[in-house]
């Protein structure tokens, strides 16, 4: 089964992505049945699992982390990592792997749906910042696009799992 992000990155998909977006930011509600109704009349020769793959990602890309959605939702991974703005790099049992690219400015935009909704914010008098979220412990640096850099690389994030692993540990009864 195709997913959100199994789809390829070419410019008739993100074209699609990026009219989905924008028809769902006016709407309430479920936005994912939103996605599949809108995206059924302006394609509605493509295959149903290509169309709930598009529909995810569109939706992931407004009220969730985008791409880091589905690096988050697997067990296996134990951290998720964006560096210089881009490169997303994940770790599991066997290391740290380079596993997609985020388009320029993407990571602007989940650092700030990460952010907002905490009163947070990542510029040049708050630098860094550490804060938890849905399960997340998210630590971001970045830069000032006015100004020098505050880091050594673009905008990056770092979410980690560890809530998650914390309920682990307390379902099983597991010392830290």
């Amino acid at each position: 089964m195709t997913t959100a992000f199994d789809l390829p990155h070419d410019t008739h998909t993100r074209a699609l992505v990026d009219t989905l977006q924008q028809h769902l930011r006016n709407e309430r509600g479920d936005l994912l049945t939103a996605a599949h109704i809108h995206l059924r009349s302006i394609a509605p020769l493509m295959s149903q699992t290509t169309q709930h793959a598009v529909a995810s990602r569109a939706v992931s890309g407004i009220s969730g982390l985008g791409a880091l959605d589905h690096y988050l939702a697997r067990t296996d991974v134990r951290e998720v990592m964006v560096n210089a703005g881009t490169d997303v790099y994940i770790e599991d049992s066997t290391g740290v792997h380079l596993v997609d690219k985020l388009p320029v400015g993407e990571v602007d935009a989940i650092i700030e749906r990460i952010l907002l909704p905490l009163g947070k914010r990542l510029d040049r008098s708050s630098p860094i910042v550490d804060a938890r979220l849905a399960g997340l412990r998210v630590e971001c640096s970045g830069r000032d696009h006015r100004g020098p850099a505050l880091a050594h690389h673009q905008p990056g994030a770092e979410c980690r799992g560890i809530l998650e692993r914390e309920r682990l540990v307390q379902h099983q009864g597991l010392g830290q």
